[in-house]
C-alpha cells in the first residue's frame, strides 16, 4: 500500500474514533464518489449520528467549489442510511 493510501486509512481510523460525524461524512462523500449505491451502514452508528453527519456536510457544502458533490452524498445518508435505519426501527 502506497504510502498515500495508508495515511488517508489512518485519517479515516483516526476520524472514526474521535469525531463520528466526520466519518460519516467523509465515508459518504466516498462512497459517492465511487458510485457506493446500496452502501451499508454499519449498524453502530444511529439516526443521530447520521443526522450529524449530514450537519457536517452543510457546513462543508458552504466552502466548496462544487455544492453539488456534497448535496450527493447528502442524498446518500438520507436515502440509504437514514431511510433503512428508519425501517430496522420499525421492524
Amino acid at each position: 500500500m502506497t504510502g498515500t493510501k495508508q495515511e488517508f486509512l489512518d485519517r479515516m481510523d483516526e476520524l472514526r474514533e474521535t469525531f463520528t460525524p466526520g466519518y460519516l461524512a467523509m465515508l459518504a462523500i466516498c462512497l459517492t464518489i465511487a458510485d457506493g449505491h446500496n452502501a451499508q451502514l454499519p449498524a453502530k452508528y444511529s439516526r443521530g449520528d447520521c443526522k450529524r453527519g449530514i450537519r457536517v456536510l452543510r457546513e462543508l457544502q458552504k466552502s466548496v467549489r462544487n455544492p453539488m458533490e456534497v448535496e450527493d452524498a447528502i442524498s446518500l445518508i438520507r436515502r440509504e442510511w437514514l431511510h433503512r435505519r428508519e425501517h430496522e426501527d420499525h421492524h
